[in-house]
């Protein structure tokens, strides 16, 4: 019978979990799972590095379990890292979801040590029991195939050797290498989610159906299937659907996209990785779609203008006002302004580079945002003006660029530039002009 040391090697060696030429960082609780798990990858000759947290939710007990790793290691010539939670990050995880809190500050912490240390990945000893639990936590919560399926033995920086183990499994390993551990007395605590599962829910199913572990371990790595083939087909759709223009990613034609069956379903798949939610999605791709709609995530912002869906990352507008009293490179955010004396205009097909008559225009003049009310008299208009806003949508500019447009106006505010669009007939060049200014405006 194959021992369960030599079960987790084939396991590493079958996943391409790590070699043994990666540095791993093993996150130690002290607890039996994690002291099982590095002393299993001590005796395989993996290059091993530990991490513990000392919470201070459990007072003497959390030190204790610190100074027990600490002279673990020591004993073991492994390197130790520690972090000892200050009080204030303490108090903030107390508030709200302490367990989840938690798992953010361990997370991130050992993730900084990895990038510190140049140590390759990261190591946790989540088992089959843990995945279960996760499973009915997530089912409980309303969690899709993602939810349902997570944990998994590979991801990102982080791998789970254990994860197709039993905890009976790796008692028996304990005891019959004599692995010392430390207990955490919490873990009976059943005011917690996961205890309340694990202590009494997961065993009087387990009385039922002596074999649910396993049945309910099949299941799950059904789902985890299941998930990886819909992620392969999402991503073809994407790729048939979705394109990229500047720093945006475009829909498009929505009209088209809305005629596919379960459409809502593929808009929420293209779009839950950036953080949108189902019920958002009913409503950006309900049938009457109106232009102009803003719909926001934690991070991204999606946007319905006439035929496309437009998606790109959050972001604060800055206000632009920069006077200028003379000719000069003046940069904001998105661009730099590049004003110099010519001797004469030369054509050019580029929008974003004019010529314009030095003798007609009155300094100061200024650089800033358009707002509403804002007019030009564009060129061959025979002096009648025009709303900037009207310019913008005969553009069919996007309400992201439109968020971004900028213009220029002289000491009397008359707008003599809406870059890139319209040039004012009142500082146009003529056959008799003899001075001129070259207008560049060069995106960043």
């Amino acid at each position: 019978m194959m021992s369960l040391s030599d079960e987790v090697q084939k396991f590493i060696d079958k996943n391409h979990l790590f070699s043994k030429n990666d540095k791993l960082l093993c996150a130690v609780s002290g607890g039996m799972d994690s002291m099982v798990l590095t002393d299993m990858l001590v005796q395989l000759n993996f290059q091993v590095h530990v991490g513990h947290v000392n919470y201070r939710l459990r007072g003497v007990d959390s030190d204790q379990d610190e100074s027990f790793v600490r002279q673990y290691c020591k004993n073991n010539d492994l390197p130790f890292y520690s972090l000892i939670i200050d009080d204030e990050t303490l108090n903030d995880m107390q508030k709200g979801n302490l367990q989840a809190k938690a798992r953010k500050v361990r997370y991130d912490w050992l993730e900084k040590i990895r990038g510190e240390q140049k140590l390759d990945l990261i190591i946790t000893a989540h088992h089959r029991d843990d995945v279960i639990e996760t499973f009915f936590l997530n089912a409980i919560r309303g969690s899709g195939l993602t939810g349902l399926s997570s944990l998994k033995s590979s991801y990102k920086n982080i791998r789970r050797p254990l994860i197709n183990n039993s905890r009976d499994e790796i008692l028996q390993y304990s005891q019959l290498n004599n692995i010392t551990y430390r207990v955490d007395r919490s873990n009976s605590d059943n005011k917690y989610d996961r205890n309340f599962l694990r202590n009494q829910i997961i065993p009087v199913l387990k009385k039922r159906w002596p074999f649910v572990h396993n049945k309910l371990a099949r299941t799950i790595q059904n789902l985890r299937h299941d998930s990886t083939l819909l992620e392969f087909y999402n991503s073809k759709m994407r790729d048939d659907w979705l394109h990229a223009e500047g720093d945006q990613t475009i829909l498009k034609p929505l009209d088209e996209f809305m005629e596919q069956e379960e459409s809502i379903l593929l808009g929420y798949h293209i779009l839950k990785e950036h953080g949108f939610s189902y019920d958002q999605a009913i409503r950006i791709f309900e049938k009457k779609h109106e232009s102009g709609r803003i719909f926001y995530s934690d991070k991204n912002i999606v946007c319905i203008d006439r035929n496309r869906l437009i998606l790109r990352k959050s972001e604060v507008l800055p206000d632009v006002e920069i006077i200028m009293d003379q000719p000069g490179n003046f940069e904001v955010p998105g661009g730099i302004l590049q004003i110099s004396k010519s001797d004469e205009p030369i054509h050019s097909d580029n929008p974003n580079n004019i010529y314009i008559d030095s003798d007609k225009v009155q300094w100061p003049i200024q650089l800033r945002n358009w707002k509403p009310g804002d007019r030009i008299r564009p060129l061959g208009m025979n002096g009648q003006s025009k709303k900037v806003s009207d310019i913008l949508i005969d553009n069919k500019l996007s309400l992201f660029e439109k968020g971004k447009q900028l213009i220029i106006c002289d000491s009397t505010d008359e707008i003599i530039w809406v870059i890139g669009l319209k040039i004012s007939d009142s500082v146009r060049y003529e056959g008799k002009s003899t001075s001129f200014l070259k207008l560049e405006w060069v995106k960043l």
